[in-house]
């Protein structure tokens, strides 16, 4: 399973993504004793109308994996009331809080976001090359050109 070969290279701050679990993990965080969750905190949903969450941590062994793993959980509220809570994946061992956690997996899903929008741009689903090095001038000179075309596109406006 790849979260063992993740949990065997070696990092200490890593989150995926993975829906196939949610189930036992949401029973879990539901079952947290509310000592558990951290303070509540102002947020914004997707569509931007203000929410409250609260995180906490969760230890849960999936199948396949050799251990237990430590995931991040945070439950959500709109007007009144507690109305989901949402999971994702925290390394294991002696990272952040699961505030943290959540913080840096939104910022490397919005910089996955950043990618595949200069990605489709180009008609392209993947990068050219699976050669990290490749890949590194690939996308700066993708950007370069595409700030290229719209500048000759607000010039030719005038």
């Amino acid at each position: 399973m790849y979260l063992n070969t993740i949990a065997s290279a070696g990092f200490t701050h890593w989150s995926v993504s993975y829906n196939k679990w949610t189930g036992p993990l949401e029973r879990l965080a539901a079952a947290q004793p509310e000592v558990m969750w951290s303070a509540p905190r102002p947020a914004k949903w997707r569509d931007g109308s203000a929410i409250v969450e609260q995180h906490c941590r969760v230890r849960y062994q999936p199948e396949g994996c050799e251990g237990p793993q430590t995931f991040a959980v945070v439950r959500f509220k709109g007007a009144d009331e507690f109305s989901g809570i949402i999971v994702s994946w925290c390394a294991t061992g002696t990272g952040p809080d699961a505030a943290a956690i959540f913080a840096r997996h939104r910022l490397k899903g919005d910089k996955e976001n950043q990618i595949k929008e200069v990605l489709r741009g180009l008609d392209l689903h993947h990068p050219p090359c699976a050669e990290l090095n490749a890949n590194r001038m690939f996308m700066p000179s993708q950007r370069w050109l595409q700030y290229l075309d719209r500048f000759e596109a607000a010039a030719s406006a005038r």
